[in-house]
């Protein structure tokens, strides 16, 4: 395993923190490091927003194999740069 940045040493423990933080910036577009600079707050209803979004996609795919329809992963190219 790498050794941890300094700025993110203290998740070194929690590598499902920087999951999220990846996924909160993959969905917003965002850098990593621009979801750790938000205020405990904002940080807390955008976490609460990015997962109520998850568990609806989740809900949505559950209902329609449950329905016997097929679902098909998709992949999704970003395109622009940094």
């Amino acid at each position: 395993m790498e050794k941890p940045l300094d700025g993110s040493r203290r998740f070194a423990a929690d590598p499902e923190t920087m999951l999220v933080i990846h996924a909160i910036a993959s969905t917003y577009g965002v850098l990593p490091c621009e979801v750790m600079r938000l205020s405990a707050w904002d940080l807390g209803v955008t976490y609460q927003v990015w997962a109520a979004a998850a568990r609806a996609a989740r809900h949505r795919i559950e209902q329609m194999a449950n329905a016997g329809q097929p679902v098909f992963p998709a992949v999704v190219l970003h395109t622009g740069g940094l």
